[in-house]
């Protein structure tokens, strides 16, 4: 993963907490379609049995929805498979016991259900699919995607061409792609972003009632950068106390 901020895990993050704030309407799950496909098990591999944990191949895809599973992978693919395996077991390892048992409690809560009963319509993970919904995307035919990991709390994504330009860091990578999805699962979250840019901007705005677009944006963009120093911080310190939990074991 590159030291670039998620973006898309930030623009979720702000909608959450700003639909909280605004006190909206909390959005309804919509029905399952009778014809819903049943669970395809055969496509889904075990990553780590006893913790429920599955992988499967799919496409590239941009969309926060579930990317489309792939029946024949690539050679390359394949490849990537055995090192991905390797190192997400022993990533996996390295959280604490408690710390995984709270990203499993996480995921397996009810779909469409958020922290305080906040219901969040943008990841979405079909009834019939495992969750956390871990792909590796077969990407290596594709010259126009950037190596890269994607971790949206509910849908994890591993690139082919980032698992096999990083082989040696890879376990390092999931373990950070790991303590996103943990610091974004807790309240703690919501609260930095209401204390790091939605109090400050409303008591900006108070007092700049007239402000221009630009001014606006600069404002935001300052706050944006507290908050990004901030949410940076707090995945350090989940890192770290996962780095002495394992020397501990060691």
């Amino acid at each position: 993963m590159d030291d670039n901020f998620p973006d898309r895990i930030f623009d979720q993050a702000r909608a959450t907490a700003q639909r909280k704030r605004n006190g909206q309407r909390a959005h309804e799950a919509p029905k399952a379609s009778p014809r819903q496909p049943k669970r395809q098990k055969e496509i889904f591999t075990a990553l780590v049995l006893e913790d429920k944990l599955y992988y499967y191949f799919a496409t590239p895809s941009n969309e926060y929805r579930p990317s489309r599973p792939i029946a024949s992978p690539s050679s390359e693919a394949k490849d990537a498979e055995k090192v991905f395996v390797s190192a997400f077991i022993d990533a996996w390892h390295h959280v604490p016991q408690p710390d995984r048992q709270k990203l499993k409690d996480y995921w397996q809560r009810p779909h469409w259900q958020r922290l305080n009963g906040e219901r969040f319509p943008c990841e979405i993970v079909p009834s019939h699919h495992p969750r956390p919904l871990i792909q590796i995307l077969d990407d290596w035919w594709d010259g126009r995607m950037d190596p890269d990991y994607n971790d949206f709390g509910d849908v994890m994504k591993f690139s082919v061409s980032a698992i096999l330009q990083n082989e040696s860091g890879l376990c390092s990578e999931i373990i950070k792609t790991l303590a996103n999805v943990y610091w974004g699962s807790t309240i703690a979250s919501a609260e930095l972003l209401t204390k790091t840019i939605f109090d400050p901007m409303d008591a900006w705005r108070k007092t700049h009632r007239d402000c221009s677009d630009a001014a606006f944006r600069k404002k935001d963009a300052a706050l944006c950068k507290k908050y990004e120093k901030a949410y940076f911080a707090e995945i350090a310190k989940i890192l770290h106390r996962w780095e002495v939990g394992a020397a501990s074991k060691n």
